[in-house]
This record gives C-alpha cells, sequence and structure tokens, in this order.
C-alpha cells in the first residue's frame, strides 16, 4: 500500500515555511500490506494485488523470494 503523510518539520520563521513545494509535505510511504509496517521500496515485492515484506512472505508462502517483481519506486 502507499500512503502519503503531511511530515511537516515547523521550518523557523527566518526559513520561512515553503508551502506545497516543501519536501515534508505529502511524503510518499510504501507500506507491507499484510504487517502495516513501512518499508523501503526496494524492501518490497508485488504479492496477490499488493505489497509484501519478506519477513510476511516467507511466512506465508513455499516459493521463493527472488521469483517477485520488485516494487516500482515511481508507483502510485
Amino acid at each position: 500500500m502507499i500512503t502519503y503523510e503531511d511530515e511537516c518539520v515547523g521550518c523557523s520563521l527566518e526559513l520561512g515555511c515553503l508551502g506545497s513545494s516543501c519536501p515534508y509535505i505529502n511524503v510518499k510511504h510504501f507500506l507491507c500490506d499484510w504487517c502495516d509496517n513501512i518499508f523501503d521500496h526496494s524492501e518490497l515485492r508485488y504479492y496477490k494485488d499488493g505489497y509484501i515484506c519478506k519477513d510476511c512472505y516467507l511466512s506465508h508462502s513455499e516459493e521463493t523470494w527472488e521469483s517477485l517483481e520488485k516494487v516500482n519506486e515511481n508507483d502510485e
């Protein structure tokens, strides 16, 4: 699953808020659909119409982890 979260760091008045162009607004997170933990996209694989981490996969399947397609960083 992909989520977008506001991770505002409360920039000081001297720096000023960048608003919608701030890199901390709408930060993309990739989550395992089985354990709901956040992972880098490279640590997830496509599995049954979702994303799965290695630990969840190895506890749910007998196929090899390497046989799964890697998650694309550009997924929406």
